[in-house]
């Protein structure tokens, strides 16, 4: 009865710690990560939009011909056509000095 016990604790410590470990490197943990950064929708940060015109300045790789799988083979770079950013605005910030009492 004893061995059967140790037995079962013993799984189930397996258990939990195997599920714990596979918790923490799944591929949703590990995206968290990248919340917050401001990526806009042609997938460029907000670094590379021109702040007044809001045109991308990134150059994206575009297809020009593949082989008879369908997998490229030539590319070439062009201008993102992107003509907004669209991604998260970050927050103004004020600065607001201390009160003395």
């Amino acid at each position: 009865m004893i061995v059967e016990m140790l037995t079962g604790g013993v799984i189930a410590l397996t258990s939990a710690t195997l599920g714990f470990a596979l918790a923490r490197l799944s591929p949703e943990r590990r995206s968290e990560s990248k919340q917050g950064k401001p990526i806009c929708g042609c997938d460029h940060e907000r670094a590379f939009h021109n702040l007044k015109t809001g045109e991308c300045r990134e150059q994206v790789q575009v297809v020009t011909k593949t082989d008879e799988w369908g997998d490229p083979i030539k590319w070439v770079f062009e201008q993102c056509k992107c003509q907004h950013y669209t991604g998260p605005e970050p927050i103004t910030q004020y600065y607001a000095p201390e009160i003395e009492s």
